[in-house]
């Protein structure tokens, strides 16, 4: 998986909040690095995009049905609040609530295998991820804390899965 986005010059921080098993999220444990972006003569042009993921409040669609294979993908978050995008290959029998469940309390065997991802996309940004899909069931989410009630986003309905051919 490849990120592209369009950063502005200046000072930012990269960082994991995937909580450790039994424990405190992994920049707790060091997932954490700063990253200076110098300014550039050159204009940035988007990357060419085969698909496009809409993310909303609360829902995410894919602008055409996700096919197995090399994908460019534009991310695009139309919502009021922050978004993200996580997906998974499912291992078979299990659900995208499954692995959301294992995500709040890893316990026991994944249910499934990640894929990638972008955190916290704010409002009216487009990011981009390049991404190698494999043929299965996929379950794709969003666990952003809702802005009034503090509940991740799949717990008002923005979790999905989708078939790969």
């Amino acid at each position: 998986m490849v990120f592209s986005g369009m950063l502005e010059a200046g000072d930012y921080i990269a960082f994991c909040v995937i909580p450790s098993p039994g424990g405190p999220p992994h920049l707790m444990k060091g997932m954490i690095k700063p990253i200076t972006v110098t300014p550039s003569a050159r204009k940035a042009a988007a990357p060419i995009v085969d698909l496009t993921l809409t993310l909303s409040d609360y829902d995410m669609v894919f602008s055409k049905p996700l096919a197995s294979g090399k994908h460019v993908i534009a991310v695009r978050n139309v919502g009021k609040q922050p978004h993200e995008f996580f997906m998974a290959l499912l291992m078979p029998g299990k659900s995208p609530m499954d692995l959301a469940n294992f995500a709040e309390n890893p316990v026991g065997a994944p249910p499934g295998k990640p894929m990638g991802g972008i955190t916290d996309i704010v409002p009216g940004d487009v990011v981009y991820l390049q991404v190698d899909v494999p043929k299965g069931e996929l379950g794709v989410m969003c666990f952003t804390p809702d802005m009034k009630d503090g509940k991740p986003h799949f717990a008002h309905g923005m979790i999905k899965q989708t078939s790969v051919r």
